[in-house]
């Protein structure tokens, strides 16, 4: 009987916790875009002239810099800390993937509403809302996310397999998640300050060569 076992390899598919992360932001991209889509005309058509009045007046808004940046960096904070404080505990899966299952969602949503308002011309207008302080959000964020699951495994899942972690590990990566903590919260008060003091003004910028 072990013959014949043998003779077979075991197959082992792992799939990393980056690629689980991009296949639910994905299914969410598509959900969000399918909704959009999928919208009645008397709603979408509210949407683009909601829009449109937005593009309008954002060129001659005043904006309160103080105000934005207590905002953006309360909910970017708060983002992170959930995020962190749930990968000490038991419930970082279900929240890490809802987080990325939402965002995917969000993305296709106001991406297919842009497209449906202004052609291809709105993939452009919706990117540009993100820049440039997404290129800094994306990657620690998603670092945070990979991170707050493989410290969530060990701390509880391991245990299920019989692979608990001894004290002196424990204490090793616990000391490593708080300084992750503290790096991509760094990184990510940086993106609020050009969320705040850059984007408006480069939004400002393209809408008038662009609309």
């Amino acid at each position: 009987m072990n013959r014949i076992k043998n003779r077979f390899p075991k197959i082992n598919i792992q799939i990393s916790t980056y690629k689980l992360i991009l296949i639910v932001f994905v299914i969410g991209l598509i959900t969000g875009t399918l909704y959009a889509n999928l919208m009645d005309n008397a709603k979408l058509k509210e949407i683009q002239n909601i829009n449109n009045y937005f593009y309008e007046k954002y060129e001659v808004i005043n904006i309160d810099y103080v105000a934005l940046l207590s905002s953006v960096l309360f909910n970017r904070i708060k983002i992170v800390t959930i995020v962190w404080v749930l990968g000490l505990t038991f419930l970082s899966i279900p929240v890490v993937f809802g987080f990325a299952a939402y965002y995917g969602f969000s993305l296709g949503f106001i991406l297919s509403i842009s497209t449906m308002s202004y052609g291809m011309l709105g993939i452009v207008i919706g990117m540009i809302f993100l820049l440039p302080q997404y290129i800094l959000y994306t990657p620690a964020i998603v670092y945070l996310m990979n991170t707050s699951l493989g410290v969530s495994k060990k701390l509880y899942f391991n245990k299920l397999g019989g692979r608990s972690v001894d004290k002196v590990t424990k204490k090793q990566m616990l000391i490593e998640y708080v300084l992750i903590f503290f790096i991509v919260l760094f990184i990510v008060v940086l993106g609020c300050l050009l969320e705040t003091f850059v984007n408006p003004k480069w939004v400002m910028f393209s809408i008038k060569k662009l609309i």
